[in-house]
């Protein structure tokens, strides 16, 4: 029943035998709110430990094999005449999106034939998914729709494909904001 304080996070939860039971994951810190911790149970916290201590890393993660992606929104739409969605900046090669046929500046709209409108809604769609399953992603291609069949690569840590520099996306040489460029 002890309180969890900030900086705690990542450290063990421990119950009455000196078992650990979780690993501490955040603190609601808030003017009249105290006590508040979250972690995350042990049991969920062991699968990750036991592929991390086997493998180095967490087995089964989906990779898709883009980076320097830029969420289009509905005013980017707008102004050049693309569809909402997310725009390829680079594929890396030899991954499930260059087998699959996507290159820069194609921009994704669906997977699966659930929308996407942001590098956001990509990330949470693959959560469904591990290394292996097979999506259709939906996407433009100079103002034409085309869709593909892509199998999802495994996610290794520190990936060994590098993504090539990304195309330029705006035409007109403005630079909206794009994701960090680690790829996914």
């Amino acid at each position: 029943d002890a309180a969890i304080s900030p900086g705690n996070s990542g450290g063990p939860l421990i119950n009455a035998y000196g078992e650990v039971i979780g690993i501490v994951s955040a603190k609601s810190v808030d003017t009249g709110v105290e006590g508040i911790g979250f972690a995350i149970p042990v049991e969920i916290a062991k699968n990750i430990i036991d592929e991390l201590i086997e493998h180095g890393y967490v087995t089964g993660r989906p990779f898709i094999g883009i980076a320097n992606m830029t969420t289009i929104t509905s005013q980017m739409s707008k102004y050049y005449s693309i569809p909402i969605g997310v725009h390829i900046g680079s594929v890396m090669e030899n991954t499930a999106a260059d087998k699959a046929g996507l290159a820069a500046d194609d921009v994704i709209t669906k997977i699966n034939g659930i929308s996407v409108t942001s590098i956001q809604d990509i990330l949470k769609i693959k959560r469904d998914y591990k290394a292996g399953d097979e999506v259709t992603i939906t996407y433009t291609r100079d103002g034409k729709e085309y869709t593909c069949k892509l199998t999802f690569d495994e996610q290794k840590p520190t990936t060994e494909e590098v993504a090539p520099p990304a195309q330029e996306f705006n035409p007109r040489n403005q630079n909206p904001n794009t994701d960090d460029g680690d790829g996914m």
